[in-house]
């Protein structure tokens, strides 16, 4: 096993937990990310860690009276989604996985137009995959 596969492997760990620490796991992202010429699971690893981290701090408000925090708020989770929309654009083979996760990343900046497109490439490609498809006699 290589040093970028351990990397994923303590990554995917990390965010896989009830109570992600997000902050801790960036470490081993950064690490990852000097090494970017490597191949497209280590993008989606990289890309998956900022999807859920962008969703996590949009979905988990905590609530404030104060509209300046919540304008950081919402610039946090944007730049978030704007990391890994940057890191998916080098992947190279576009899966229904690669088209679901720029729509989350689209979707936690609130381009919901483009965010729809995703999706409906991402069941596109499900549609034609012989893994995702019902057998047709029982």
């Amino acid at each position: 096993m290589n040093n970028t596969a351990v990397l994923r492997m303590i990554l995917s760990c990390y965010i896989s937990t009830e109570a992600p620490d997000y902050t801790e796991a960036e470490v081993y992202v950064n690490r990852l990310k000097e090494n970017l010429n490597s191949d497209d699971e280590t993008r989606i690893a990289i890309t998956e860690f900022y999807s859920k981290w962008s969703t996590e701090v949009k979905m988990n408000r905590n609530i404030s009276f104060d509209p300046n925090m919540e304008i950081l708020r919402q610039r946090q989770y944007k730049d978030l989604a704007d990391n890994g929309i940057a890191i998916l654009k080098q992947v190279r083979n576009k899966t229904h996985r690669y088209y679901y996760l720029f729509a989350n990343l689209y979707f936690n900046k609130w381009d919901y137009e483009n965010a729809l497109e995703m999706i409906d490439k991402s069941l596109e490609l499900i549609q034609k995959d012989p893994q995702f498809t019902l057998p047709t006699t029982i």
